[in-house]
């Protein structure tokens, strides 16, 4: 179980990353993307921790 959950929180930091790219790209500092993949990376993690 705890294998898997280190296998979800890597697979959902890969849109973080992107997110942070784009917002530096933008030069915004920590953007609306990098904002809303985090709540949705958390969402995700904490519904299949249940």
């Amino acid at each position: 179980m705890v294998v898997g959950a280190f296998v979800l929180q890597a697979v959902l930091a890969v849109p973080l990353l992107l997110t942070r790219r784009a917002d530096r790209h933008a030069r915004l500092p920590f953007g609306p993307a990098m904002v809303a993949a985090a709540a949705l990376t958390v969402g995700i993690s904490s519904l299949l921790a249940r």
